[in-house]
């Protein structure tokens, strides 16, 4: 970088498209099937993204293949991603169950004695050993979930913002692919594929290109928020 040019807070941006290969996924009467519609936002927001922003984009899928969890969210800490986005749609016994939900991670117990495994001991050069203790995989999204909260916030009011789809809020679940996840990471539900009139909304290339725009305009703001943050004394 220009000697005093600010460094970017966010350089890599991983998108995760839900699903895939035999994992259809939730689907309605007739519409699209999940991993297909995750796959094709996924693309639309890697376009836009890189394109406005500069940065890199990675998918955790590509095309219609199924990935475990463990080696989808292996790909954005290995390759150290800023930020992570899990893509999903909804589905519900009410065939009316409308909107989009932001999740963030959501953990029973976030006390620190959670987040290690017992000291091991090991040895070291030069002989001797000491303790030392093992961080566990499952709570690496415990040390960002103040970021990842605000992030979800920022991506409610893009969503909000664009009017789209109507935006139902955020809430907290265990999901093992935002507890693993070395960074600030959240996974949106973009609608109910059940609902018809929504999963045809979905399908659209309207709504489509209205959302990756929203994801555009969240990683922005939370750019601006990151960079604020790390210049405050």
């Amino acid at each position: 970088p220009v000697f005093g040019q600010q460094v970017s807070a966010i350089g890599t941006v991983a998108i995760d498209p839900g699903h895939g290969g035999d994992d259809v996924g939730a689907r309605g009467e007739g519409g699209p099937v999940e991993k297909d519609l995750t796959l094709a936002v996924a693309r639309r927001v890697k376009s836009v993204v890189e394109a406005r922003m500069g940065v890199r984009v990675l998918i955790t899928r590509e095309d219609d293949r199924s990935i475990p969890l463990n080696e989808r969210i292996a790909l954005a800490n290995n390759n150290k991603a800023d930020v992570f986005i899990s893509l999903h749609a909804n589905a519900s016994v009410v065939p009316t169950a409308s909107g989009a939900t932001i999740y963030v991670a959501g953990f029973e117990d976030t006390s620190q004695g959670q987040t290690t495994l017992k000291p091991e001991r090991v040895p070291v050069f030069g002989g001797g050993s000491r303790d030392i203790e093992l961080v566990l995989w499952d709570f690496a999204q415990i040390r960002h979930i103040e970021q990842s909260s605000e992030l979800s916030r920022i991506f409610e009011e893009t969503l909000r913002e664009r009017g789209t789809i109507e935006v139902r809020g955020v809430e907290r679940a265990p999901f093992r692919v935002l507890e693993s996840a070395n960074m600030p990471a959240v996974l949106i539900e973009m609608g109910f594929l059940t609902n018809p009139a929504q999963a045809k909304l979905l399908s659209g290339a309207a709504f489509q290109a209205a959302f990756a725009q929203s994801v555009l305009d969240a990683i922005i703001r939370f750019r601006g928020h990151l960079t604020a943050t790390v210049a405050e004394p």
